[in-house]
């Protein structure tokens, strides 16, 4: 891996610039300039004499934009891009940016956890200020496609179909945060999902820098070298999640035959594994409801849509796709007053889709959840 300091032009690090740094997850093989064009393709009608390739190979695309932007993306691993971005000018296309990666179906921000955020506080000081986003954001059920039985309409009403979402922002020093979050707030929203901080080297110094859940790393000030040491840390701490998920994807390798046909000549059986839930406030007939909707009824702002196969009483089973990497994943939730489980059968998926599927019952349903093993 090219470090980032390396990668920018010299004439362009300036220590008063903010450098956004995008660790991007990819289904497809694919050079970095394949990423280039198909990110702006969502952001310009026409891409003649826009994009200027400086450097353009395997493994790095350098563009600037219009004159105006930088725009950098280094193939890390077989699924891993990271994109660096900047501005030339005054003016900014970072939201549009931002948007057009969200779009394209093969391509996701990587994820950082609620525990992977708080261990980044460790590069602070222990009384520097430090900033905390929490949030609490419950899925909720669609009114029009939601799938409730019939005995459990009476306890469905109008407040369950709307929104809910609750965002606070603390600024505190560091030592203080954990004390504050567990006590003022009663764990009520504990979960970090953006942090800015104050990260501390002895060599090379100093950087303030912003890092959220999709691991998105923003040099604000101070030396680039420093948020370089961020951005490895989110890489490696992406590398260890997907090397822990392989072992619960299945694997298929075919060669092309003569006749134009394919032959199977590697594959790996599928293993069944399971997620355990700590139970939340709420009735665990309301958590099996909404889970099922989650895991079967199709939403844009979330990667999955599914099929009920069955259900009774709390219990169901449903089939679920992962449109990013074409995961199929057979699922059945079993009940239990303490500790429900969700048994995972991956019918066809890869360590991406497993990543996107933990992260979604992560931050839809409850913090809680734990990909928990095997299930015997």
């Amino acid at each position: 891996m090219i470090k980032s300091s390396e990668l920018i032009e010299t004439g362009d690090i300036l220590s008063d610039r903010p450098y956004y740094h995008y660790l991007l997850l990819s289904s497809k093989d694919v050079k970095p300039s394949a990423i280039t064009h198909e990110i702006f393709s969502y952001i310009f009608q026409s891409l003649s004499e826009r994009l200027i390739f400086s450097k353009d190979n395997e493994t790095i695309s350098v563009v600037t934009v219009s004159k105006k932007f930088r725009f950098i993306i280094q193939k890390i691993d077989t699924a891993q891009y990271l994109l660096i971005y900047y501005n030339l000018s005054n003016e900014s296309i970072k939201q549009p940016l931002e948007n057009a990666i969200a779009r394209i179906k093969w391509l996701i921000f990587t994820w950082m956890s609620p525990e992977d955020l708080d261990s980044f506080e460790n590069y602070s000081s222990e009384y520097d200020v430090i900033n905390l986003f929490t949030s609490y954001d419950p899925y909720y059920l669609l009114k029009k496609y939601s799938k409730i039985q019939p005995e459990l309409h009476i306890d469905y009403n109008e407040r369950w179909y709307k929104p809910r979402s609750i965002e606070v922002n603390i600024k505190i020093p560091k030592g203080d945060a954990r004390e504050f979050l567990g006590t003022i707030l009663n764990q009520k929203i504990t979960e970090t999902v953006k942090l800015r901080f104050k990260a501390k080297f002895s060599n090379p110094g100093e950087a303030t820098i912003a890092i959220d859940k999709d691991g998105k790393v923003i040099h604000e000030h101070g030396e680039l070298r420093a948020t370089e040491k961020i951005v490895s840390d989110v890489i490696q701490k992406t590398s260890t999640k997907l090397m822990d998920f392989s072992k619960y994807a299945t694997f298929r390798s075919y060669s092309k035959l003569s006749d134009g046909s394919f032959d199977l000549t590697d594959y790996k059986p599928a293993q069944l594994f399971y997620y355990t839930f700590k139970m939340p406030d709420e009735k665990l007939e309301e958590f099996s409801v909404k889970l099922e909707n989650l895991l079967t009824i199709s939403k844009k702002s979330l990667q999955i849509y599914g099929v009920r196969l069955s259900r009774e009483n709390r219990d169901f089973s449903c089939l679920t796709y992962i449109p990013t990497d074409r995961s199929e994943l057979k699922m059945k939730f079993i009940h239990d007053d303490e500790s429900p489980i969700l048994i995972v059968d991956p019918l066809n998926a890869s360590p991406l889709g497993i990543l996107t599927l933990t992260r979604i019952l992560s931050e839809k349903m409850t913090w809680s959840t734990k990909l928990s093993g095997f299930y015997e």
